[in-house]
């Protein structure tokens, strides 16, 4: 008797009578155990292999883990089972096999006749398997800055006091700001084959965030946001997308064997709508969680992919866009019902409302600072708040935590250089300001 198997980190391992549902890393580099819920109604009789203290502390630890499995290496580095330990009983399949090797699997479906033919199929490529994740599908792009005394009007020139390039794009913003706060994190995307195509994939692998499912778009050039930024903070951003235009169905698919419960996939509308609709299509099916940024706001949202979030995060421009509302109490209301899930929408220096279904709207408040740039302060409360759903924070909780991320952001000039880290957020949480909260020399 078998059961559908649905691989969570890529093609680690594959069990014929296995559900694979959850991951999690052991506290040994060299060894790891298989969690698995099994039947107990049907399990064969013998000697059972060792199970070390760390292993017993792994049922003790996690109510739902009802035996352990362990894996070994056999002829031809073919994984298998070397044997199953329940809470009171044990039973040896392999004992005598070396090699323990890493691999941890929480099962959704029990099964019975766990015997010597259970089957482990396919190459143990990385036995370094993930944790839950934030996947993210978005963004990446050159950023040109310019600093200016004010915003120039229509058909107005002023003169700018200060130039920068760097990394940006809603995508890449939000996914640092989410690896910085400590999850593990992956990124669909598109680059361009040009040097600032290298250079923002750079950026990913230095910030510790997966780019295999990354792709450059061949004769295509990467993705340019040109900001303007008044003395006050405030800015303006006009996007190019090049080859994040480039980014299909096709290439958000392959992220289905990292999604599992637990994990959060998080969008912005830099992308194409197919893409962002099939990735949520992915990951409702796998059983994650779905948070859309709805930036920039199309000509046309439709109402299938507002549906498709479990957590809709805009700004009150785009709310209020969205809605038609007049008010952003009233766009707040107005997005729940079309949505029907939760929403997070953020009021810049005034915090965050936050309406979950079946309960009163919640004032957020935000965090006092003295800004200077404000470009990345959305991204960094998105990727935040991903960040906190995926390590269990409530959603009042997560965008508290948002909230202060985005608050340090804007006390730094750039977008990726100004996303803070776990430590900073924490402290500034705790009610003292960070370090590096000094003003920026190039303020005056």
């Amino acid at each position: 008797m078998g059961y559908l198997v649905q691989l969570v980190a890529g093609d680690v391992f594959q069990l014929t009578h296995v559900r694979l549902t959850g991951v999690a890393r052991s506290d040994a580099e060299d060894l790891c155990v298989v969690a698995v819920l099994v039947d107990h109604q049907e399990r064969p009789n013998g000697p059972g292999p060792h199970v070390a203290a760390r292993e017993r502390r792994l049922l003790e630890q996690h109510e739902g883990v009802q035996g352990v499995a362990i894996f070994g290496q056999g002829a031809g580095d073919e994984p298998v089972v070397l044997g199953v330990a329940g809470r009171s009983e044990q039973h040896a399949v392999e004992p005598d096999l070396p090699g323990l090797v890493v691999g941890l699997v929480l099962v959704a479906s029990a099964f019975w006749d766990f015997d010597h033919d259970l089957d482990v199929h396919g190459p143990m490529l990385d036995m370094a398997v993930m944790a839950p994740l934030v996947l993210v599908v978005g963004s990446l792009s050159a950023d040109h800055t310019i600093y200016v005394e004010r915003l120039p009007s229509a058909g107005e020139t002023v003169k700018g006091y200060r130039y920068q390039t760097a990394p940006g794009g809603k995508g890449l913003n939000q996914a640092v700001a989410a690896a910085r706060q400590g999850a593990e994190v992956a990124m669909a995307c598109c680059v361009g084959d040009d040097d600032w195509g290298q250079r923002l994939l750079g950026v990913l692998s230095g910030e510790r965030i997966g780019t295999h499912l990354a792709r450059s778009a061949h004769g295509t050039p990467s993705g340019t946001a040109l900001i303007t930024v008044e003395r006050s903070g405030a800015n303006t951003i006009v996007v190019a997308p090049g080859a994040n235009g480039s980014l299909g169905v096709a290439d958000v698919e392959a992220a289905s064997r990292l999604l599992a419960p637990g994990c959060v996939v998080l969008a912005q509308l830099e992308v194409p709508l197919e893409a962002v609709e099939a990735a949520f299509r992915l990951a409702k099916r796998a059983g994650a969680m779905t948070v859309l940024n709805p930036s920039p706001v199309p000509s046309e949202l439709p109402q299938r992919l507002l549906e498709l979030a479990d957590v809709l995060v805009p700004n009150e421009a785009e709310a209020l866009a969205i809605t038609s509302a007049p008010t952003a109490e009233a766009a707040l209301a107005r997005l729940q019902q079309l949505a029907g899930g939760s929403v997070a929408l953020t009021l810049g220096e005034k915090g965050a409302l936050v309406a979950e279904p079946g309960a009163e709207p919640a004032l957020v408040p935000a965090f006092e600072v003295e800004p200077v740039d404000t470009t990345a302060a959305g991204d960094a409360f998105c990727g935040t708040l991903a960040a906190s759903l995926v390590a269990g924070a409530s959603l009042a909780e997560a965008a508290r935590r948002g909230c202060a991320a985005g608050a340090l952001a804007t006390t730094s000039r750039g977008a990726v250089p100004s996303l803070p880290t776990l430590v900073a957020v924490e402290e500034l949480l705790g009610g003292h300001s960070p370090a590096w909260l000094a003003k920026d020399e190039g303020a005056s």
